[in-house]
């Protein structure tokens, strides 16, 4: 239980993330959403009470909207239960490092590889092999999948400097990242030394800060932690972030709340994990796409938990090119779904039988239930079921007739003033979630650039959900139903292909060992062609990824939407019209039936401009897409350590950018409190 006592000493335990007037407007913009709703049916049931008979576009349209805002439903209930609980969470704890030799524990720091440009992988190892811990305490394992030849001759001759790195190859992928991991522990334990407690995780592409390892260890002491983690940062984001990489909402507002319930996760890499709890779950699972997420469950389900260091501590790169973006996408959200549905998204109790997946949670406390509820349906919720509020908005359009069911403009009133207050709830909260992430970027000075990545991730979850949603609709189907698997598909891997797809023939794996055997680029600066690259030309660009993934039909949407709402108002002229032609104009009724229909400012509209997006991206891509190479984002250390230049690690946002984000919520912003203005006349 709670009191007003805990929830004070709580907040200011927590920080940022917890203050006062966020807990609020997270319980007021969850309210203002539920009276929205019970507006909506009071209306469909007085007018069926009334006329005597079902009203059908009326409830079609309440469908809609519930599956449009079921994520938000979703989300604001996890956010204020977990304030509820604030009592039950632990302290954060201030920065802090080790400070003597006997806490210092063995880490074998495991780098996974498959395929990557070896410039990517050596600047990773190198960067692991200089960490500020000491060399005795530590082991660097090479763990490739891609069996490159070349590569294990570079690390060998890197060796003969750092004689605690080592290469390991299994010759195969099964198991995706998971048996690669799982392998090279099995490798790592044939080694000769001290045997570690600890493993630490790097992906290939993502260059450890040199006080990573002592930023984690520092956390280890506290009893239970089975895994710190820090979040991902990256040094190739576009200017004004198109896609949405930098993942700014993720590590500094959400990430920071499940950590103060001990319901953190781990991020993929840059992470270290206990041996004790790994063996406690059965090593990382192999039969995940996303096992990170899963492997955190588990430990969660088997009393341990993830400690968060919000610290920038790695920093790495996010996929060049659309086509590998969307792959990575689906691939985070299908993995997460699936692993929610395996575990019954931890709504049924733990089982008793070893055999069932939920049996390994049985310790898992009703935060973390929440907290992974929230996570492993939003892929649904933010796909499928918002792709579906577009159908059904759509046809409600088409019919030409009113949806919002009302006895007399008060109840019309009614209906536009609660979702006005939601939705200006939903904003005020959204620009109180901006200074708050400001402030934990360094001041009122970034402020403006937070809103916009605010503004940003909602954008990119609209244009993301057709494809997500169709990649969850595949993963759920039979294969002979026309069902599809996902592969794993790696950050900076030259052919794209994915891991876990059916072998290639002889002849084509040949041709890869040729390939991985001629020597290295003399200069790893020169920018090698790769796949997935956009051709030159603006048009010809368009039209490659219209025939990879069918682009051109979102602005066909887009005008499709807005002309079913121009149909709308046309067909309410007409009317008005033929009233005018009888000798009076009924305004009052004209603006009713407009919005009660085609101009009321629930449709949700605000966000099919975002599909648009990757149209744009298409025609202008940004600049690391047309040529400019990485070596040009980096500078060298004094150690020769290539790491990411300072200019790099920041997002240049346009003011351009910023309107267009931001301009469909004012306009939709200015007519709900119009409409509700006007009809109170």
């Amino acid at each position: 239980m709670w009191s007003l006592k805990s929830l004070a000493s709580g907040l200011s335990l927590l920080g940022p993330a917890y203050s006062l007037p966020h807990i609020v407007l997270n319980l007021v913009t969850l309210g203002l959403l539920l009276r929205y709703w019970v507006v909506l049916v009071v209306n469909v049931v007085r007018v069926q009470h009334t006329s005597q008979r079902l009203v059908f576009w009326p409830w079609v349209f309440f469908a809609a909207s519930l599956c449009n805002h079921a994520s938000s439903l979703i989300d604001l209930v996890w956010r204020v239960s977990s304030a509820l609980r604030i009592s039950d969470a632990h302290p954060r704890t201030p920065k802090r490092r080790p400070s003597g030799p006997p806490l210092f524990p063995a880490i074998d720091v495991i780098i996974t590889v498959c395929g990557e440009d070896r410039d990517i992988v050596l600047d990773t190892v190198h960067a692991a092999c200089v960490l500020d811990y000491p060399q005795h305490k530590v082991r660097i394992i090479v763990a490739d999948d891609g069996g490159d030849a070349m590569l294990a001759a570079n690390i060998g001759t890197l060796s003969q400097e750092f004689p605690h790195l080592h290469y390991h190859s299994r010759g195969g992928a099964a198991g995706f990242k998971s048996g690669n991991l799982n392998a090279a522990l099995r490798y790592a334990d044939s080694l000769a030394g001290e045997q570690s407690a600890w493993v630490a995780i790097l992906d290939a592409d993502m260059i450890p800060e040199p006080e990573m390892l002592r930023a984690m260890v520092a956390e280890t002491g506290v009893p239970g932690v089975g895994i710190v983690a820090a979040p991902q940062h990256f040094y190739n984001i576009p200017p004004s972030d198109p896609f949405n990489q930098r993942t700014l909402i993720h590590s500094d507002d959400e990430e920071l709340i499940r950590d103060a319930h001990k319901a953190g996760y781990c991020p993929g890499t840059g992470f270290i994990v206990s041996r004790e709890a790994l063996r406690d779950v059965g090593g990382f699972p192999e039969y995940s796409i996303s096992e990170d997420i899963l492997l955190s469950w588990l430990q969660n389900g088997r009393g341990w938990h993830v400690v968060y260091v919000n610290e920038k501590l790695q920093w790495g790169l996010q996929p060049e090119t659309f086509e590998r973006h969307v792959r990575q996408r689906k691939r985070w959200g299908v993995g997460n779904f699936m692993n929610g549905l395996d575990l019954s998204f931890f709504l049924l109790p733990a089982s008793s039988s070893p055999s069932s997946r939920r049996y390994l949670i049985k310790q898992t406390t009703l935060a973390q239930r929440l907290a992974n509820l929230a996570h492993s349906t939003k892929p649904f919720t933010t796909s499928v079921l918002r792709c579906a509020s577009w159908a059904l908005l759509a046809a409600c359009l088409a019919s030409a007739q009113p949806f919002i069911a009302h006895t007399c403009t008060a109840d019309l009133r009614r209906a536009v003033g609660a979702y006005v207050a939601f939705f200006l709830a939903a904003r005020i909260r959204e620009l109180s979630a901006a200074s708050w992430l400001a402030r934990l970027r360094g001041g009122a000075a970034t402020h403006d650039l937070t809103f916009r990545a605010v503004l940003r991730a909602a954008d990119s979850e609209a244009w993301m959900a057709p494809f997500l949603a169709a990649a969850v609709i595949r993963e759920l189907l039979p294969l002979s139903w026309g069902g599809k698997r996902l592969g794993f598909v790696v950050t900076g891997k030259a052919p794209a292909v994915a891991v876990g797809t059916p072998a290639v023939t002889k002849e084509k794996e040949k041709e890869k060992e040729k390939q991985r055997s001629r020597p290295a680029s003399p200069s790893p600066d020169a920018r090698r062609p790769r796949p997935g690259v956009l051709p030159a030309q603006p048009f010809a660009r368009l039209l490659a990824v219209q025939r990879s993934h069918g682009l051109c039909w979102f602005p066909v949407f887009v005008v499709f939407m807005f002309g079913l709402v121009g149909m709308g108002i046309v067909t309410m002229g007409l009317r008005e019209r033929e009233w005018r032609e009888k000798g009076r104009v009924d305004w009052p009724g004209l603006l009713t039936a407009l919005l009660a229909g085609p101009l009321f400012p629930g449709l949700g509209l605000e966000r099919i401009p975002a599909l648009l997006t990757p149209v744009w991206y298409a025609l202008r891509p940004p600049h690391h897409d047309m040529g400019e190479g990485r070596r040009a984002r980096m500078v060298k250390d004094k150690r020769g350590v290539w790491r990411p230049a300072p200019e790099a690690r920041e997002v240049r946002w346009s003011w351009g950018v910023g309107v267009w984000l931001a301009m469909p919520y004012v306009v939709v912003g200015a007519l709900g409190i119009g409409g509700w203005i006007v009809l109170g006349w």
